[in-house]
């Protein structure tokens, strides 16, 4: 897992934001291209929550399997609290390719597209130079 490093690109309402996580360094930084800005994150700064907390009291229903992008997924869905998740896993790899949770603020849909498996460019999980880079409001 320490070896592990990971990029998610996203674009909401024409913006694009890249989340890139380095597992070994525990130094995230979520970078906003048109900006030329990035938030630096550190493992320290998230250290004191449980991801396992209330583990107990999400109860998964699979509600069936439905082909999400070409993949066979499993489907599931729970309730905790206010906010229900529908996740969308693929079979092959275990991995959940789809999202949707819905709370009082509304529903949210997470996709992930063009997954690659393997030896990947040491450049996509750099910040280009010259990136402005600023600590995450509210961290240490």
């Amino acid at each position: 897992m320490d070896k592990m490093k990971f990029r998610y690109e996203m674009t909401e309402d024409g913006t694009t934001t890249i989340i890139i996580m380095d597992m070994a360094t525990g130094i995230s930084y979520m970078y906003l291209p048109d900006e030329n800005m990035a938030y630096k994150m550190e493992a320290s700064d998230t250290e004191d929550t449980n991801p396992m907390e209330n583990a107990d009291e999400i109860i998964p229903v699979k509600l069936g399997t439905e082909t999400i992008d070409g993949k066979l997924c499993d489907v599931y869905q729970w309730t905790y609290q206010d906010t229900t998740d529908k996740e969308w896993i693929w079979k092959d790899k275990s991995l959940t390719i789809k999202e949707e949770t819905t709370s009082p603020y509304g529903t949210t849909i997470t996709e992930c597209k063009n997954i690659v498996f393997g030896t990947l460019s040491n450049d996509l999980f750099q910040l280009p130079a010259g990136v402005e880079i600023v600590q995450f409001p509210g961290s240490t």
